[in-house]
């Protein structure tokens, strides 16, 4: 089973609550991403267990991984 970054789930939330069915949100991930698509039962998982908050703070945390030295250049 593939993972999936908090970036596509967002994604896939957000087009989910601008009204989207979801295999258009599936068609999306596919090309933006250059993913192949979660399966539905994922999606719909996602919605029932994440919020945009935890994923926004999921991302938030992803980005300071990858620039630690950035941050701390920053706060000084």
């Amino acid at each position: 089973m593939q993972r999936y970054s908090a970036q596509v789930k967002l994604f896939a939330l957000d087009e989910r609550k601008s009204g989207k069915k979801w295999k258009e949100i599936q068609h999306d991930i596919q090309e933006k991403f250059k993913v192949p698509p979660p399966s539905l039962r994922m999606l719909e998982k996602w919605q029932k267990t994440l919020s945009r908050e935890k994923l926004s703070q999921l991302m938030i945390d992803e980005s300071r991984k990858a620039f630690p030295a950035t941050e701390d250049s920053i706060l000084q």
